[in-house]
């Protein structure tokens, strides 16, 4: 049986536009602009560009000065280390405030005065005991310094870190979306090239005796 050329000239087929839905709301597409350009636009709505908006400007903000401490925290730790200060200059006063009465009366009632070796040894003795506990007590102040200090540090950088999670998520997100169209209109574009392809040469060659009646344009 002879061959028949096709009547009508196969169509270029137009590019496929492939969007991504979640309901009726578009989340992603990918298309062809009107000067041949191929965009894939992530659809943000106003509530996630407020939060974007709002995340992008906090890390502006707050990321160069990660590693400093705000005026308003200085104030507190501050008053929180002369609390701490004061308990410990209370408990040495009532730890060794007896114990010089104790020796100021011992001495008295033995020898009658507080002139004396005894005396000055004794108050020499305590005095040693208290000077070692206020030196217990700088140190342990500048222990809880750093440690306040550190703890506000570790919420500067963990309000950081969940800045950057919620960018970081955020991309993600659009990386995926678009991915997904991206990928669906190259498949689409894909198969209508192959089969615009396929007809073309059909119709420059002539059809074949077993000719497919399927449209070979296909749109998503």
């Amino acid at each position: 049986m002879s061959k028949k050329k096709s009547e009508e000239k196969p169509t270029i087929p137009t590019f496929a536009d492939s969007v991504l839905k979640i309901g009726d709301d578009e989340i992603a597409k990918t298309y062809k602009d009107a000067s041949g350009k191929i965009i894939n636009e992530y659809i943000v709505s106003d509530a996630q560009k407020t939060l974007n908006d709002y995340y992008s400007s906090a890390l502006e903000e707050y990321l160069p000065k990660i590693n400093t401490l705000s005026e308003d925290y200085i104030t507190s730790r501050d008053t929180q280390l002369d609390a701490y200060k004061q308990k410990g200059l209370d408990m040495i006063d009532d730890m060794y405030t007896p114990l010089l009465d104790e020796l100021k009366n011992d001495v008295a009632n033995r020898f009658g005065t507080l002139n004396s070796s005894s005396f000055l040894d004794g108050l020499n003795d305590i005095e040693d005991q208290r000077s070692s506990s206020m030196a217990d007590l700088a140190e342990s102040i500048l222990a809880k310094s750093d440690e306040l200090d550190n703890s506000e540090l570790a919420k500067n950088y963990s309000f950081i870190s969940f800045l950057l999670g919620q960018q970081n998520s955020f991309l993600g997100n659009a990386y995926t979306a678009t991915g997904l169209t991206s990928g669906s209109s190259n498949l689409l574009n894909g198969y209508n090239t192959s089969n615009y392809n396929n007809y073309l040469k059909n119709y420059l060659l002539g059809d074949s005796e077993e000719d497919s009646n399927l449209p070979y344009i296909f749109r998503w």
